[in-house]
């Protein structure tokens, strides 16, 4: 929808005043509920790309499903969810107005590192609002935790903006991948599971107190080398959270919760037992030239085979060898009238 030059009503009840957001998945618009006291709100803006009529059914119904689940979600840090509709091919989900900024916002505005009391209040609050979505069965991930996702309202309270419901309307789009730099390593495989919610908010908070951004797939560098100052408890619950393998993370947001609020011990990742890296760190570390690479690895095994295939026969030949040396000797050694011929046919030397 573009909205014209006087606001626009939709469903002959939102009145649209202004774009909030812009983004690859659509519009948020700030609206006002012309049926329920001016009520001001956020309607997000989802415009399908299918043209098979059959896809396109097939999304309405997940968005429906998906609107339906974020509509039982009730917790202080996820919007509220009031309506949905479609419009020809365009389709709307009206949410609670979150005042406020989000937490990229929050470190342009102070140009610097945040405070460690204000990391640790945000982790607390992130922390539990996970926890609440891992609770339900089969659990909600969120999948795509980062700072830009992360609104703080003036009150301090912190709040989820974005589930990706978008996603549902790109055709052939992963839905499991996330926000590069963010995402899990796992994620890259389109597999998820309530340890890549873990990651990811433990790269938020490295980034929060770092300011720092690194290449996806690598291992960060501790905070306390980047930032001498932080408690070692905060410090090394991130380390943990943002190790690439999902076994040597917090297990779950509880634990991470523990161990932030001190009511758990660790072991520094240091002292973690060291695993086998990751399908997903593998699959995405591809060599530079692979051809060259993969014929290069084939000759070397032919090369082995070749070598194998000699050794095989060198080992008959001598075998075979001892074994006709043992006969000659049994059978001319017992027969006096062959030990006569080989005698007769090869004389001795005469004795110098």
């Amino acid at each position: 929808m573009e909205i014209a030059a006087g606001p626009a009503i939709l469903q002959g009840r939102y009145r649209i005043e202004r774009v909030l957001g812009e983004g690859g998945m659509g519009r948020v618009y700030l609206a006002h509920d012309l049926r329920l006291a001016q009520r001001p709100c956020a309607i997000k803006e989802m415009v399908d790309e299918f043209i098979d009529p059959r896809k396109r059914h097939e999304a309405n119904e997940s968005f429906a499903r998906e609107a339906d689940t974020l509509a039982r979600l009730k917790h202080p840090a996820i919007p509220a969810i009031f309506d949905r509709f479609d419009d020809h091919n365009c389709h709307y989900l009206v949410m609670e107005y979150v005042e406020g900024h989000d937490l990229e916002q929050e470190l342009a505005r102070d140009d610097q590192p945040m405070r460690e009391e204000k990391v640790i209040d945000i982790a607390r609050q992130l922390c539990d609002v996970l926890a609440y979505l891992h609770s339900f069965k089969p659990p909600i991930i969120y999948r795509d935790m980062k700072p830009s996702n992360v609104m703080i309202t003036p009150s301090g309270r912190v709040v989820l903006i974005d589930f990706g419901i978008a996603r549902i309307f790109k055709p052939g789009k992963v839905t499991t991948v996330g926000t590069i730099g963010f995402a899990a390593p796992e994620q890259y495989q389109g597999r998820v599971d309530p340890r890549s919610d873990i990651y990811s908010l433990g790269v938020t908070l490295h980034y929060l107190l770092t300011r720092q951004e690194f290449p996806p797939m690598t291992n960060l560098p501790p905070v306390h080398k980047l930032r001498p100052g932080i408690s070692p408890r905060l410090a090394g619950a991130v380390n943990r959270a943002v190790c690439l393998e999902p076994e040597r993370r917090p297990q779950t947001v509880r634990e991470l919760q523990d161990i932030l609020q001190g009511r758990r011990t660790m072991a520094p990742t240091a002292q973690l037992p060291r695993l086998a890296k990751s399908q997903a760190t593998l699959a995405l570390r591809r060599p530079a030239h692979p051809v060259t690479r993969s014929t290069s690895m084939r000759q070397r095994a032919a090369t082995r085979r070749k070598g194998r295939a000699k050794g095989v026969s060198l080992m008959l030949l001598m075998v075979t060898m001892a074994f006709a040396g043992f006969a000659f000797t049994y059978l001319y050694g017992a027969s006096p009238q062959l030990d006569a011929l080989i005698k007769s046919k090869f004389p001795a030397s005469p004795a110098r």
